[in-house]
């Protein structure tokens, strides 16, 4: 791929999450957050799992698609959630607990990448694009197991939320 190519796939998922970033405010506004964040962490998912099979250039679209309507937002939608379901005296702590976990998955991610390519490697793939491919493939993970235990746990989630609630 040219830089060219690289950077309208870029402006497609600017553009995507540009323009759903207001629906998902509205249905944090409206007490919708749960299906917010589960509807970007599964759009997240499938953009990751269709990214690393991509084949062609519009299959690369669509996955460019999928994550500006949905990955794009989800670090933003729950700290907004966190924020506003929140008391003041424990935001703070819970807002930066939240940020350090998020920070301290990436570098693990990070950091694990060479075992797993590694990993790869001795399971035959020789083959450098295709280990990215894989690499890329597993990140759907994240999200996916993310948004099955929201749909597992949602009446209990729904229930500590009202519980957190803000007068």
């Amino acid at each position: 791929m040219s830089a060219v190519e690289i950077g309208v796939l870029s402006s497609i998922s600017s553009a995507g999450s540009l323009l759903v970033a207001p629906l998902y405010g509205m249905a944090l506004d409206r007490g919708l957050g749960h299906n917010a964040i589960l509807a970007s962490a599964g759009l997240c998912a499938l953009s990751c799992f269709c990214r690393g099979v991509a084949s062609t250039q519009s299959w690369l679209v669509g996955a460019a698609v999928l994550q500006g309507l949905g990955g794009s937002n989800l670090v933003m939608l729950v700290l907004s959630y966190l924020s506003g379901r929140t008391a003041p005296n424990i935001r703070g702590l819970l807002v930066s607990g939240y940020a350090a976990q998020l920070n301290a998955t990436q570098i693990v991610t990070k950091a694990l990448f060479p075992a797993f390519d590694a990993l790869l490697r001795l399971l035959g793939v020789g083959d450098r694009v295709l280990r990215y491919r894989v690499t890329i493939s597993v990140c759907f993970l994240n999200c996916a197991w993310g948004a099955a235990r929201m749909l597992a746990n949602r009446r209990f989630l729904r229930r500590a939320s009202q519980a957190l609630r803000l007068p």
